[in-house]
């Protein structure tokens, strides 16, 4: 457990010599089914295992009605590689039937899905009656599949969707293309400089803004109070979005409620999928799309994730009956993991090496479309999808094969580099600084430095640059050529010596694809591209997880992009 303390300033400093982390992992991949407290009138988990404590659960084991029922559990002893093939079969069915409806996201960020949960803890009643299901439907084989489908779908209605499943957000969806409308109309009223050009009217002042309370009105009159709110209003949209651009984010406003409405569909959703997966199973006979065998089988796994079908105490002939028709009148809006993307490969050796083009294929995981289309649609370049996409991936590739060189110790033979490895682990580790040699190349010959206040100059400046800069030590210090061997494999060829600083392959990447830009995205007669250009090079860095710390502000990731491409243009 995880003691919390105070330090000499009086701020909260986390104790964590008790942290078990076996109980930590048993925690995060067990469920707990949720019963809805009347008296509350909120969700708890049973045998109270509210707090997640140790007691509690030693306490709860001991309860006539616990029972703790262990998913896809791996034999006690070697050969494992039939289990392994079995759980990939069943998370593979999870995939396909269930990743729209349980927002499985780990594509979106290039990741293969894992199970969700490894243990469930529910009463005897319900254990018994969802094994019963499993029996009687013959689908032992997937059983423990089965379990863990209720309990994903328990978890995600009554923390995310019970709150929304009722009318009033409805019609706020309806008017919000309509509402996002008018504020694009005031703002572009309030901002718009035509009228600078010849012929054009000067657009009257705002007057005045009404704030509507259900207890009355509040009017602001004042012209800097009222200029202020908008400017601040067209800020806001600007800074904290995706795009920087307020009319890009009004346009894509109603999208905003994207999260909502699939909270509202989520029922719909998941019949839909359970329809899906058990016609695809194999255990319903019936070819019917809206048979009452297979709606039983949907209701029954409604019941036992306790989500509601219809009103309190309807029948199951009544939730058939309710139900029957949503399958034919929805469709899951598919949640792609890869697409197949055309590469210009011609295009793109004009610019970059082909050991680097070459590095991903024309199925493109859906992590890198998402960076692809997030740009393309910030600056106007949606014709460039497809190369920023192959782009994309190919970092994401490329970051595996030489990244962390000097972490992981990969290269032994290079001059310097087992030196320079010491140095890096020994400041990421808070080591300290007995002595300083050094030599200008003005003749004076070398200088040493032992002094305190000297060394800490040194250990901080060295400290804070490795701390900001990882990617100047880690990435690409020696020369690396990765080649593919076979379809999925590839080999990697080390250099003999410590690269310059400006042939390491950041820099040489920054180059090409700022070139790249000049000439398939030129700059019109007026503009000076050049700070959108370094912007679209770092985020597609940031976003294809080039840089260590991925919550690194624009600017400072865009300053770091200067400097790379001022070293490859000296």
């Amino acid at each position: 457990m995880v003691k919390v303390t105070r330090d000499n300033n009086g701020d909260r400093k986390y104790d964590l010599s008790g942290y078990n982390p076996e109980q930590d992992r048993y925690w995060r991949f067990t469920y707990v089914f949720n019963y809805y407290d009347k008296k509350q009138k909120r969700f708890r988990p049973l045998f109270d295992l509210e707090c997640e404590k140790q007691e509690n659960l030693e306490k709860a084991r001991k309860d006539k009605n616990f029972v703790e029922h262990e998913l896809h559990k791996m034999p006690d002893a070697p050969p494992y590689d039939k289990h392994i093939q079995y759980l990939s079969w069943t998370r593979g069915l999870l995939i396909n039937f269930f990743k729209e409806v349980f927002d499985i996201r780990a594509f979106d960020f290039g990741y293969i899905p894992e199970n969700k949960y490894y243990r469930v803890i529910l009463t005897k009643k319900e254990f018994n009656a969802i094994q019963n299901f499993i029996s009687v439907n013959k689908l032992d084989k997937i059983g423990d599949l089965i379990f863990e489908i209720i309990a994903t779908a328990q978890h995600i209605y009554f923390n995310d969707v019970f709150l929304f499943d009722n009318k009033k957000y409805e019609q706020q969806i309806r008017d919000s293309a309509k509402q996002a409308k008018i504020a694009y109309e005031i703002l572009d009223r309030e901002f718009d400089k035509t009228w600078l050009i010849k012929g054009k009217k000067l657009q009257p002042d705002l007057q005045k803004i009404d704030f509507i309370y259900a207890d009355g009105k509040k009017t602001l009159t004042d012209p800097w109070l009222t200029k202020d709110i908008l400017q601040h209003f067209k800020q806001q949209l600007e800074e904290n979005s995706h795009f920087k651009n307020w009319k890009i984010e009004l346009e894509r406003f109603p999208n905003r409620y994207a999260s909502i409405v699939k909270k509202l569909n989520f029922k719909k959703d998941l019949v839909l999928s359970l329809c899906n997966f058990f016609k695809a199973s194999g255990v319903v006979k019936s070819k019917a799309v809206t048979s009452n065998e297979l709606l039983l089988l949907v209701v029954k796994m409604f019941e036992f994730s306790r989500i509601p079908l219809g009103d309190e105490g309807h029948s199951e002939s009544e939730k058939i009956k309710l139900i029957r028709n949503w399958p034919k009148r929805n469709e899951l809006n598919e949640k792609i993991t890869h697409a197949n993307v055309p590469i210009n490969r011609d295009k793109l050796l004009k610019y970059f090496e082909p050991s680097f083009i070459d590095l991903a294929k024309e199925e493109t995981r859906a992590d890198s479309l998402i960076v692809a289309s997030t740009i393309g649609i910030r600056f106007g370049l949606m014709n460039l999808r497809q190369d920023f996409a192959h782009i994309s991936q190919c970092l994401k590739e490329n970051n595996m094969f030489i990244s962390a060189q000097l972490s992981l110790e990969r290269i032994k033979k290079v001059p310097d580099y087992s030196e320079l490895a010491m140095l890096f682990k020994a400041m990421r580790a808070n080591g300290k600084l007995k002595s300083i040699k050094f030599e200008l190349n003005d003749g004076s010959g070398v200088q040493a430095l032992n002094e305190p206040l000297s060394m800490y100059i040194f250990e901080q400046a060295l400290k804070n640059h490795i701390m900001d800069n990882e990617e100047d030590f880690e990435v690409g210090i020696v020369d690396t050529k990765v080649k593919e061997v076979s379809d999925g494999n590839f080999q990697i060829q080390y250099g003999n010596k410590l690269s310059l600083p400006e042939d390491r392959f950041v820099v040489k990447f920054v180059c090409a694809f700022y070139k790249y830009l000049l000439n398939e995205a030129p700059p019109g007669e007026f503009e000076s591209p050049s700070e959108m250009y370094f912007t679209i090079i770092a985020l597609m860095l940031q976003k294809s997880g080039f840089f260590r710390h991925i919550r690194d502000s624009e600017n400072f990731v865009v300053d770091k992009v200067k400097t790379w491409h001022k070293l490859g243009n000296p």
